[in-house]
Order: C-alpha cells, then structure tokens, then sequence
C-alpha cells in the first residue's frame, strides 16, 4: 500500500540528487583545473628561489625552460578540461 505524499518526497529527493549530481562534476573539473595552476605556480616560485640561491643571476635558461614546461601543462590541463566537459554535457 501507498501512503499518501510518499511519492512527492521521493520525487523532490531524487530530484535534490539529480540537480547536485549534475552540478558537481563541472564544479569539481573546474576546482581541479585551479589548483592544477596554483600548485604549478608555487612550484615555479620555489623553483625561481632556490635558483636564485643556489646559481645566482647565471639561472635565465632554467627559468625560460620551467616556464616552458608549465605552458605546456596548462594546455594539457585545458584540454582534459574541455573534452571531459564536452563529454559531461552530452551525457
């Protein structure tokens, strides 16, 4: 037997998980991206120091090939990004 108004909170629940399901993996892509480039840029800044100690002003080959290298890790990233979002929104 069916209590009255059981179906509408089980609608309204599914419906709750529905909408934060949708959400979330946009939102977690886009969290995940961040702090990808943050935690490339602190590394960077960590790098430029110790360099700077270590070497002195001599450095100028390791700086342009470090950022180099984070350019091409952000366009990874960006493009990981942009498919799984493509992917996401044709579920």
């Amino acid at each position: 037997m069916r209590k009255d108004g059981d179906g509408f909170f089980k609608t309204l629940s599914i419906l709750v998980v529905e909408v934060v399901s949708e959400f979330s993996r946009p939102i977690a892509l886009t969290v995940r991206l961040t702090v990808n480039i943050m935690v490339g840029h602190l590394i960077r800044i960590a790098l430029y120091m110790l360099f700077e100690v270590v070497i002195g002003d001599k450095y100028v080959f390791i700086v342009i090939f470090a950022i180099i290298m984070e350019c091409f890790v952000f366009f990874i990233q960006s493009y990981i990004f942009s498919r799984l979002i493509f992917l996401y929104l044709n579920e």
